[in-house]
């Protein structure tokens, strides 16, 4: 947990408080990151502490959000479960994506955890087959100027439930998750292709599923993966 916390814990820039080293949406300087529930909650109290959520620029942004001030309690439980929400993870990853933008938190069996702050304008706020996963749209007229169109949450589940005695190993699987991620967006990119990072999270939980398997820190089964 300890490296999860590093980008609010960087140095203050001379002539800054340390709280401004890490820029906020629209110019984020952490496009994503992918942790456990243990790192996303160690991130969000380290945050909380150093004063990153007291930052008028991440006001500005959860503000557009469009998440009521009642909470979204039972939109949080109906997009993940109440079992998350009652642990705060769907809570916590909200209140990061000022900083971090998209992230994918890894829950293990239960699945992965997309969350992320869709820009203005961004096709899936108006698309039937997303609705159900927009969890708030901007409300408050910001969208010309600050960019925030709305959070897109989205609990996928494990692309495989492994048996406890096919376990060999869970070294490596978190990276072997976050690096056929990447792999399958700069693909992508190169090719000139849009492809959104919930486009991969089937892919890299199968791989995830095969290094789990392997008593090596990456499965070499992974090259007869195809990166689509």
């Amino acid at each position: 947990n300890a490296k999860s916390t590093i980008p609010f814990e960087l140095p203050a820039v001379p002539g800054q408080d340390q709280v401004d080293t890490l820029p906020a949406f629209p110019n984020p300087a952490i496009s994503l990151a992918s942790p456990n529930s243990y790192e996303l909650a160690a991130m969000h109290t380290a945050a909380r502490e150093r004063g990153f959520f007291e930052r008028q620029d991440w006001w500005e942004v959860i503000d557009s959000l469009g998440i009521p001030s009642t909470g979204a309690r039972v939109a949080m439980a109906m997009a993940t479960s109440s079992e998350l929400v009652d642990q705060g993870v769907p809570q916590q990853s909200v209140q990061l994506l000022p900083f971090i933008p998209s992230i994918c938190t890894k829950l293990g069996s239960k699945g992965v955890l997309v969350t992320q702050l869709l820009k203005a304008g961004d096709p899936r706020l108006t698309s039937g087959e997303y609705a159900p996963y927009i969890l708030s749209r901007c409300n408050n007229d910001t969208e010309s100027t600050l960019g925030v169109g709305g959070v897109y949450m989205r609990l996928f589940p494990p692309s495989e439930q492994v048996d406890a005695a096919d376990i060999v190993s869970v070294n490596g699987v978190g990276d072997t998750f976050v690096g056929t991620l990447v792999a399958q967006l700069a693909k992508a990119k190169a090719q000139g292709i849009e492809k959104g990072v919930e486009q991969c999270i089937d892919m890299a939980q199968k791989a995830a599923v095969l290094t789990l398997k392997s008593a090596q820190a990456v499965s070499p089964e992974l090259s007869a993966l195809r990166l689509k």
